[in-house]
């Protein structure tokens, strides 16, 4: 809740100008800076970036690209029946979007429930990840869109600005890595033994460790 006399500011990022990691930074100096205006800013942020260093392509140039694109690209329709169209095809039914809510409390507790005694291998928002990488998966194989087979994966993207040969922790703009963990279907979902015994953290335990080993095969190189 905001008091009546609160001043509330929305702030609008580009991507060509930023990253999240820039804008978390930014938002904490910008915080810092309305605390105590005398509070020195890192050379990184005070720097205004100039739209002049963008390689933009013209209006035209744009609007060629854009259009190949939509010849290229397709539009997947995720009801049951759907498939794959081309833009230019007709229009299949719209997707939905739903806002997924966690309490603390619950992550927490899946968290402490998958991590291996005497040990913390994966965090919990590799947890998060993997829950959705299972329920999707396991949705797409009850469709009969894949098969227990059929390789899934799961792109993530990491701050590599510590992991550099120079490291660059104030680093301003737009850096990151591309990572992504692989499995069968099959292997990531399965199915429950009959005798009963089964480990329902098991399986998330795999799929959260499989994410974090594709973060952290993120190196220098």
């Amino acid at each position: 809740y905001v008091s009546t006399d609160a001043l509330v500011l929305g702030f609008a990022f580009h991507h060509l100008v930023m990253d999240g990691s820039s804008m978390a930074s930014f938002l904490q100096y910008f915080a810092k800076i309305l605390r105590d205006p005398s509070a020195p800013v890192p050379t990184p942020v005070s720097q205004k970036p100039s739209l002049d260093d963008l390689l933009l392509p013209d209006d035209e140039t744009f609007q060629q690209l854009f259009a190949e694109q939509q010849q290229r690209l397709p539009v997947f329709d995720f009801s049951p029946g759907g498939g794959k169209h081309s833009i230019g095809q007709a229009k299949p039914q719209p997707n939905r979007c739903v806002i997924l809510r966690f309490s603390n409390h619950a992550v927490k507790a899946v968290h402490d429930s998958v991590q291996v005694p005497g040990s913390r291998t994966v965090s919990a928002l590799d947890c998060i990840r993997a829950l959705i990488w299972m329920a999707i998966t396991r949705a797409r194989l009850d469709l009969g869109r894949l098969q227990g087979v059929t390789t899934t994966k799961f792109a993530t993207v990491v701050d590599p600005r510590r992991l550099l040969y120079v490291p660059l922790p104030d680093y301003f703009g737009n850096l990151f890595a591309a990572t992504v963990a692989t499995s069968t279907a099959g292997s990531l979902v399965g199915d429950r033994p009959d005798d009963g015994k089964f480990d329902p953290y098991q399986q998330l335990r795999h799929a959260a460790s499989l994410i974090r080993q594709a973060i952290q095969a993120v190196d220098q190189d």
